[in-house]
């Protein structure tokens, strides 16, 4: 079509040459130049004057053109004779080389929000763009920046942390030979074994102390005083002295008579211990305050305290640990010359 528009466009000049040579002039619009496919006055060449840039394709912005042409042989910049509908478009140079809306200056093929005039070295890839961070290992330089390392030898012995089991170490890597018994996995592999593990405690014969008792191996918390040495270190470690020292918390127990004299208010018992030397300390009341005794090899313990005078106290107890954290005693008040007193007894029991 647009080889057919321009052959008559070509026949047209050729008739008015001719017409020159043979007879007066013949022109349409002979004042003006007008965009309508054929010579017309101040016209060098037919339209001539809606080329500005001489590439053979004419304004596309004026009207006149829009209507005498095909869209085809419309510039969509007739000021630069590098863009008309016959270029290849060029990317990333912001001109519609071809005067086609629809092939793109700017593409971004997957659609990663970066193009290839942004930077991006694999638009085939939403993975590979200049925004993305650099993961390790994946092969692919995914941020598009050489500088940042998809893998590094970090300790130079020809495999990448990627392939490096340790990495910081040029004697572990997978082309080392497995070490029997010095605690490394030399060659990554851990199918290859350093020692064995007998008894599947998690320590093998290289450093458990019996390979055939899954409850002695390095590490293993030791008990003390069971004759056994459960964490391998030659040493069955004795158990600390057991001690009764520290707050026990009792029932509350109350009793006031006398005028006064006798006030006996408390819910917690202070234990100091000095094995076999034992104080407790009635802690929050006048009395029975602090009663000192001793305590035998069965855990059983007596304390007594004195107060003489014309209304005479006496407090003692009796009693024993039932374990590490109980006890259980009696209590007994006996009073003198107080007026309105009673002797008393008292069950209590202690915990911490």
């Amino acid at each position: 079509m647009r080889s057919a528009h321009r052959l008559t466009l070509l026949l047209t000049a050729v008739a008015a040459l001719l017409a020159v040579g043979c007879g007066p002039t013949v022109t349409s619009n002979a004042g003006r130049a007008s965009c309508n496919g054929e010579l017309d006055g101040r016209e060098d060449s037919i339209d001539s004057p809606f080329d500005v840039d001489g590439d053979g394709f004419f304004d596309a912005a004026n009207p006149e053109c829009q209507v005498a042409y095909a869209p085809e042989d419309l510039d969509c910049n007739d000021t630069n004779a590098d863009v008309n509908p016959e270029m290849l478009e060029e990317t990333c140079n912001d001109i519609d080389d071809d005067c086609d809306e629809e092939t793109l200056d700017v593409i971004d093929a997957d659609e990663d929000g970066w193009s290839l005039c942004d930077g991006d070295c694999a638009d085939s890839n939403p993975e590979i763009g200049p925004g993305l961070a650099e993961a390790t290992c994946d092969g692919l330089d995914n941020d598009c920046d050489p500088t940042t390392f998809d893998a590094q030898d970090i300790d130079m012995d020809g495999y990448d942390n990627c392939e490096d089991c340790v990495d910081t170490n040029a004697a572990i890597n997978p082309g080392e030979t497995e070490q029997i018994c010095d605690g490394a996995d030399n060659d990554c592999d851990p199918l290859t074994i350093d020692g064995e593990d007998v008894d599947m405690d998690g320590s093998t014969d290289c450093f458990d102390c019996d390979d055939f008792d899954p409850n002695r191996f390095p590490g293993n918390p030791e008990i003390c005083d069971d004759g056994i040495d459960q964490n391998c270190d030659n040493v069955d470690a004795d158990c600390p002295e057991a001690t009764w020292a520290g707050n026990w918390v009792t029932p509350t127990t109350s009793y006031t008579c006398g005028g006064g004299n006798v006030v006996v208010n408390f819910n917690t018992v202070t234990i100091q211990d000095q094995t076999p030397n034992m104080t407790f300390v009635f802690v929050g009341s006048l009395h029975p305050g602090a009663l000192t005794g001793t305590i035998d090899g069965s855990n059983n313990f007596t304390a007594s305290a004195s107060y003489p005078g014309t209304c005479s106290k006496q407090f003692d107890l009796v009693g024993g640990f039932l374990g590490a954290n109980n006890f259980s005693a009696t209590l007994t008040g006996t009073f003198t010359g107080c007026s309105g007193c009673t002797n008393q007894t008292w069950n209590i029991t202690g915990t911490r």
